[in-house]
């Protein structure tokens, strides 16, 4: 509790024996206040005065009567109203182990939830004998479950029409296979094998495959091992060691035939190449000289026609020249006949 309430205490004591007073706080002016409650035995009547007398009130104030929260009159009211309200005085701590009023422990007292009406039925480990073995032989003896049956028949979930067809082969297969008509299938392991033991009696009437009778006639049919002995041991020796060497010698023809061969193969591709790039030069030289040729041409066409052109001039020149000296003379003829 918090603020001024925790300046009232109120606590049980002896009539015998007094309050401790302290020396020091007698020096200050005290402004708290001290209830002293007297225990008395438990009256049976309902809930009135039960287990509290009248508190004694001491304070520094006697005098004057009048505290500084109200006369001394209303606390102890307020103290009986408590006591008759809650029926206990575990509520105000007032149990053998003198608690506080102040006190956060819970004490079983109505204020705590504990005491309500409706866990007035609720049984505990500090509920009567009486009653938790009233309740114990109450849930031992048999009792009418039929309120907790049920009856009627079970409907089957609706299905769409794919999950009908495949219950339905799922359902042929398993018939087929528990009458034997079809083989079971083989169950996949990583690295191992899997078998399917049936015995004689089941399959009489079952179509099992057997393996055929000729098989034993081949193996009766088989030669018995005839024993070597050292000159067989010797002549196999040898043929193995022919054997040996012929093949050694194989080996080595194909390996010269090879290497001849891959010889030759390389000398060819060599030429072909050098005939390639011959033929490459040559084509090239004889593009070169080929635009030679027409650039030489081109230029001795241009003489020509340089020199045609200078041998016109002239001729027109001489010309032109004559016709001039032929009119300047019948020019002068006429003069000289005019004169």
């Amino acid at each position: 509790m918090g603020c001024g309430a925790s300046k009232r205490q109120v606590q049980p004591v002896d009539d015998n024996k007094k309050p401790p007073t302290d020396s020091k706080k007698l020096l200050k002016k005290r402004k708290s206040k001290r209830i002293d409650v007297q225990v008395a035995p438990n009256r049976d009547s309902e809930g009135e005065d039960a287990g509290i007398e009248l508190p004694s009130i001491k304070s520094d104030r006697a005098n004057s009567g009048v505290s500084r929260y109200g006369s001394s009159k209303s606390r102890t009211s307020s103290v009986l109203r408590s006591s008759k309200l809650f029926g206990s005085r575990d509520s105000l701590g007032l149990d053998s182990r003198n608690g506080s009023a102040t006190s956060k422990v819970s004490k079983h007292s109505c204020d705590s939830g504990f005491d309500d009406p409706e866990y007035a039925k609720v049984i505990t480990e500090e509920s009567n004998e009486n009653e938790v073995n009233r309740v114990e032989n109450d849930f031992k003896t048999p009792r009418d479950m039929s309120d907790f049956s049920l009856s009627g028949v079970s409907y089957a979930r609706i299905s769409s029409a794919t999950k009908k067809i495949r219950k339905e082969e799922r359902d042929i297969l398993a018939n087929l296979q528990n009458e034997g008509l079809i083989q079971r299938p083989v169950s996949r392991a990583a690295g191992g094998f899997s078998f399917e033991i049936v015995s004689d009696e089941q399959a009489m009437g079952l179509n099992v495959r057997k393996p055929p009778a000729r098989l034993m006639k081949l193996e009766k049919r088989k030669k018995k091992k005839r024993e070597l002995t050292e000159d067989d041991i010797k002549a196999k020796l040898e043929k193995a060691e022919l054997r040996r060497k012929k093949n050694e010698q194989e080996r080595v023809e194909k390996a010269q035939k090879s290497s001849i061969q891959d010889a030759l193969d390389k000398f060819a591709d060599m030429q072909k190449s050098k005939e390639n790039e011959f033929l490459c030069k040559e084509e090239i030289a004889n593009e070169k000289k080929n635009e030679r040729l027409k650039e030489m041409r081109e230029r001795l066409r241009a003489k020509e026609r340089h020199a045609e052109e200078v041998r016109q001039r002239k001729k027109l020149n001489k010309l032109r020249a004559s016709q001039e000296n032929f009119e300047s003379s019948e020019i002068s003829n006429e003069n000289e006949n005019l004169l």
